[in-house]
């Protein structure tokens, strides 16, 4: 009788373990304050910082979520792939990991950082990130591991960020009132406006194929896209809560927009 019962125990105990693994390892995979998306060309899956998870989970083409990373982050917003890495902005460090062996190469200490935010790489492998809260951006040369800062009236809680290639210029958007989209020349590394906006607490900007550019806003709950003419903006979307750092996907032609506070991403199909 007392076997049956320490049996019974036994498995009841077991029971509610498996039952608690379950859960652990469905909150893992679980999107919390999704930020940023970045392709990983080597198997075909996006990558997405899961900024309240604190890791970064792998979501393939039916849409699966696995946990690609979850280890040593604090909050990671930007990211973005240059293979075989992946860089990951987390607040103050900068985190460069293998793709491969999935193993965090470096972890460096961005001086004056507070809060990092969105991440580009420019045509000569040079990292611009983003920082809301010290008004800057900063600029780091993984070759020879220097870094360097930009500070500029223009820069109020710079926000989102990205490489236009064909013109060597970074257009950031910036999460304050009015927000302008800057223009950061890569060479010159002179900052000037864009092109001016009245919308409000701008986060992500992406451009397509076709050189269109699209930025989000949260004040808004809208996505705007300016035209190849670039001398106008209309509403892509609209009633968007809270869209993220959205990234533009060439080969499926499609914007993928994480919505930070829904705790989900959705693709746009462009034209």
């Amino acid at each position: 009788m007392k076997k049956n019962k320490i049996r019974l125990i036994v498995l009841a105990l077991l029971v509610v373990l498996t039952i608690v693994i379950i859960i652990l390892i469905g909150n893992r995979t679980r999107l919390k304050g999704p930020e940023s998306i970045a392709f990983n060309p080597s198997n075909g899956s996006f990558l997405i910082s899961n900024t309240l998870g604190k890791n970064i989970l792998s979501q393939d083409a039916s849409g699966k979520l696995t946990v690609f990373i979850d280890k040593a982050f604090k909050a990671p917003k930007g990211i973005t792939v240059d293979l075989p890495y992946l860089y990951v902005a987390d607040m103050d460090i900068l985190h460069i990991i293998d793709i491969p062996s999935v193993k965090i190469v470096s972890s460096v200490k961005i001086e004056g950082a507070q809060n990092l935010n969105d991440i580009a790489i420019d045509d000569k492998g040079l990292i611009y990130i983003t920082d809301t809260a010290a008004n800057s951006i900063f600029i780091y040369d993984s070759t020879r591991q220097s870094q360097a800062v930009l500070k500029n009236d223009l820069l109020i809680a710079p926000n989102g960020i990205v490489f236009d290639a064909p013109r060597k210029q970074m257009l950031i958007v910036c999460f304050t009132d009015k927000s302008p989209i800057l223009s950061l020349n890569t060479e010159t590394r002179k900052l000037d406006v864009f092109m001016n906006t009245v919308y409000n607490e701008l986060d992500g900007i992406a451009i397509d194929e076709l050189g269109r550019i699209y930025f989000s806003s949260w004040k808004e709950r809208a996505i705007f896209v300016i035209p190849q003419e670039q001398n106008r903006y209309e509403v892509f979307r609209r009633d968007l809560r809270s869209p993220a750092d959205i990234y533009y996907h060439q080969a499926d032609s499609k914007l993928m927009v994480p919505q930070w506070e829904k705790n989900k991403v959705i693709s746009f199909p462009l034209n």
